[in-house]
């Protein structure tokens, strides 16, 4: 799996008509440096199928596919643009959330705390 273009491509769910194009099956939505494979595209177009709420999500998140796929991004990017963009866009994204880790729901990890590859560790 190619952790930098995973994580790409759920950044660029943020994109009404890239989701819509991915919901529809069309991966030629992303960047062409974006490769993914069979598992990815599956993982990505379940993401872009969800609504995620981020009021609601850290409720949620054990069964949400967009934390799925971004669970697998931590630890494997290589490149440190993507590393520091991807926890930037999780931070801003769903950063309110990172309260009720504490009470020990099933919340996505909190990006700011993971390193990268080494970086920002």
């Amino acid at each position: 799996m190619s952790a930098d273009s995973l994580a790409v491509a759920l950044m660029a769910l943020d994109d009404p008509e890239v989701r819509e194009r991915v919901r529809q099956g069309d991966m030629t939505a992303f960047h062409p440096d974006v490769v993914l494979s069979a598992k990815e595209e599956e993982l990505i177009k379940a993401a872009a199928e969800e609504e995620i709420d981020p009021e609601v999500a850290g409720f949620d998140a054990s069964s949400s596919a967009f934390f799925h796929a971004a669970s697998l991004v931590p630890g494997n990017v290589v490149s440190e643009p993507v590393a520091l963009h991807f926890r930037s866009f999780m931070g801003n994204k769903f950063g309110g959330i990172g309260g009720a880790q504490m009470d020990g729901c099933a919340c996505p990890p909190k990006m700011g705390m993971i390193g990268f590859a080494g970086f920002g560790e």
